[in-house]
């Protein structure tokens, strides 16, 4: 079973579909789609996915939506087990919805001190049910029954950065409408902020400035994007930007002032606007630099990838029942595998335990059964290749010859008679018709040419009573399409006629159907004939 990544974004969906192969991920497709935000469209993108994939894969689904909410809070220090409890009611404090009405989770980042006081930094995520329970129901709608993870493509960054650094540092998701701000630190996502200047927020800015239409400003953006030029024109909106990054990262600061941000990763498809990045670096006093990329491979998949391959550790907001039941799915998988072991030690011992005797008892019966099975094989061939078996089947065999050189003559001759626009698609050769009378074979001779004389090295044919054939001739029908003019049609399988009757080699030609049909404009007649043809040795 492969895994399908579906990262629903705020412009576009991109979706990969990856095998697992010895241990490692292998990219087997992967494609984008516009998307308008509302349910229908994505449905339908939905819809295109699985005719295109199957539907028969696990799917994970990373949703960049408002709905999905995070928070940061504090909660006193107190026992693991009443952590739960105080979230719930903390967390009923700073969303706007009902905490019963949601999914959620929430990991404890470490303590703080908040004015002197000790306490435990918590994070919190969730979605309302109502939002994800119709996400699930779209998917399941179109045929996708596994679907293990619901959850924000931020979270991705977190566990992937902790595979290149454990140092403090910051993602900058520039995507298409929202731009991500993510400090994270040994695989935990620490501090997470979303703003609305994006890529489109340049491509407004050349639209204003250049008085370029979308399709156009959005083309400038990305085969020049900072020139002399624009310079002047996208300055305020990337000011606007470091102005909001550099604001989260002074908030951040004063939560945790014993931290210190080591670096700056640029990702997203708006990290791809040219010269962007070496504006950027004019701002920070920190080291800013491209997100790597696990393998060559789009930046905008860089989420959906990861979706799959970190799904584990990645914050999980599906309904509760569907989580179990991918549990219990786990623990069966575990228990196959356990019984399996367990009874592949039982075998093992069991076959070490049998004594020497019985080894070379059943390697014994093996080599009599094996001598016994060549005997019999020996006898058969030796059957088969006895005078008289061969004298028998020598008649057959050179009835199959001659049939199979009259055929290949058959398909060079028509070949080589066919008028312009006739196309022969089925060719049918019948065994010899046995000869009824004297006359019937007179009236064949005169109609077939003489044969060739027969050359002196050549040995003696065998004679026809051995196969119970007598000498004749093959019967044929072909089958096949002309193309032209109508009131032309019939003069053309006419000339086709005569053609297959000139040399004699196909005669008593005769039209045993024939279909005029119209199409594109074009006349075509579907026609089948009949004829005999002379044997080989023609």
């Amino acid at each position: 079973m492969d895994i399908i990544g579906i990262d629903v974004g705020t412009v576009r969906i991109k979706y990969v579909r990856l095998e697992k192969k010895s241990g490692r991920y292998n990219l087997v497709s992967s494609d984008y789609f516009d998307y308008k935000g509302t349910d229908e469209n994505l449905g339908e993108i939905i819809e295109i996915i699985a005719s295109r994939e199957g539907t028969n894969h696990e799917v994970v689904i990373g949703l960049t939506s408002q709905d999905i909410f995070k928070k940061s809070f504090t909660i006193p220090v107190m026992p693991k087990e009443e952590i739960k409890e105080a979230v719930t009611w903390s967390a009923s404090k700073v969303i706007s919805i009902p905490i019963e009405d949601t999914y959620y989770e929430f990991d404890v980042l470490g303590d703080v001190d908040e004015r002197g006081i000790k306490k435990r930094d918590i994070f919190l995520t969730g979605i309302e049910k109502v939002h994800a329970d119709r996400i699930i129901d779209l998917f399941k709608d179109k045929g996708f029954k596994k679907i293990t993870l619901l959850t924000d493509p931020s979270f991705v960054y977190a566990p992937y950065l902790k595979d290149i650094t454990s140092e403090l540092s910051v993602v900058i998701d520039l995507g298409g409408r929202i731009t991500g701000i993510y400090i994270v630190e040994n695989g935990k996502s620490l501090f997470v902020r979303e703003i609305l200047t994006a890529s489109e927020s340049f491509t407004d800015a050349l639209m204003s400035g250049f008085g370029y239409s979308y399709e156009e400003a959005e083309q400038y953006k990305k085969e020049y994007g900072f020139t002399e030029k624009s310079e002047e024109k996208l300055s305020v909106t990337l000011e606007r930007l470091v102005g909001e990054v550099q604001r989260t990262l002074a908030v951040f600061t004063q939560k945790y002032p014993d931290k210190a941000i080591k670096r700056l990763y640029l990702t997203g498809g708006g990290s791809k606007i040219p010269n962007l990045i070496e504006r950027l670096r004019n701002y920070f006093a920190e080291d800013i630099t491209n997100l790597e990329l696990p393998f060559e491979m789009d930046e905008a998949f860089l989420p959906a990838y990861l979706l799959c391959i970190k799904r584990p550790l990645l914050f999980n907001l599906l309904p509760p029942e569907i989580k179990s039941q991918e549990k219990e799915e786990f623990q069966k998988k575990w228990i196959r595998i356990g019984t399996v072991a367990l009874l592949s030690v039982l075998v093992i011992v069991s076959i070490n335990l049998i004594g020497a005797k019985r080894r070379l008892d059943s390697a014994i019966d093996l080599n009599r059964s094996l001598i016994s099975k060549k005997k019999q094989q020996l006898s058969e061939l030796s059957g088969l290749a006895s005078v008289s078996r061969y004298k028998e089947l020598m008649p057959l065999m050179e009835d199959i010859k001659k049939r199979d050189v009259t055929y290949i003559s058959l398909l060079r001759y028509i070949s080589s008679r066919l008028p312009k626009d006739i196309y022969i698609k089925e060719v049918y050769l019948e065994m010899p018709v046995p000869l009824q009378s004297e006359v019937s074979k007179k009236d064949d001779q005169a109609k077939t040419p003489q044969s060739l004389p027969q050359q002196p090295s050549q040995q003696p044919k065998p004679k026809k009573e051995a196969t119970g054939l007598s000498e004749g001739v093959y019967l044929i029908k072909l089958k096949g399409y002309i193309f032209g003019e109508k009131n032309l049609l019939e003069s053309t399988l006419l000339e086709l006629i005569i053609r297959l009757e000139e040399s004699g080699f196909i005669y008593s030609v005769d039209v045993s159907g024939k279909d005029i049909k119209t199409l594109r404009g074009m006349g075509v007649m579907e026609f089948e004939i009949k004829g005999r043809c002379a044997t080989h040795e023609v």
